[in-house]
């Protein structure tokens, strides 16, 4: 099967409906992500030469199955690409995509969401009290939430989506030196009967 370009394949499959494929969702929000411009702030900051300020590429997915099977924190779903921000060396530009280590992003089963399936009042006909915990969870706070970046602490809102985090290049696995391979694709599923 040759690879073809993700337009060609969306434009061939007319994919318009609200089930759309995981596959689908994730290309059609990371070239959103790609486009989106770097944020202001990151110019004013003098960074050491082993620091990265990244992005890390997630998308809330409106299927339901998708978040059953691949839901993060909050619904977020996270993947192992990034944006660099701001770099201090000159191994990373602004601009370039790495890849991170897949473990650093996986989605894995909330520890507590089992401690709370597996116990005594699970397995009798008494109630638990307390709300269930998020059955999957994704290692991206575990893993990245100690290097959380605010670029300006004095309007940090709450509940801002912009999560940025200054990592070490060793926490970088790769630079991905050509994007527009991500966006050939061998099959997207047609999700329309």
């Amino acid at each position: 099967m040759s690879k073809r370009k993700f337009d060609e394949v969306l434009a061939e499959n007319a994919i318009t409906s609200n089930a759309k494929s995981l596959t689908v969702q994730a290309l059609e929000n990371f070239k959103t992500f790609l486009d989106t411009p770097v944020p202001f702030g990151t110019e004013i900051y003098e960074w050491k030469s082993d620091e990265v300020l990244i992005d890390i590429f997630s998308f809330e997915s409106a299927n339901e199955f998708d978040l059953a099977v691949s839901v993060g924190q909050g619904g977020t779903i996270y993947y192992p690409l990034a944006r660099v921000l701001a770099s201090g060396g000159t191994e990373y530009q602004v601009g370039d995509v790495v890849k991170l280590r897949d473990a650093d992003v996986t989605t894995v089963e909330n520890p507590a969401y089992r401690d709370w399936v597996q116990n005594e009042l699970s397995a009798s006909s008494m109630k638990q009290k307390g709300e269930e915990p998020p059955r999957y969870g994704s290692n991206v706070i575990k893993t990245f939430g100690p290097h959380l970046f605010s670029l300006n602490p004095l309007l940090r809102e709450e509940n801002s989506k912009e999560l940025y985090f200054k990592v070490r290049k060793s926490q970088i696995e790769n630079k991905i030196l050509d994007v527009d391979s991500l966006f050939a694709v061998e099959s997207v599923p047609n999700t329309q009967s």
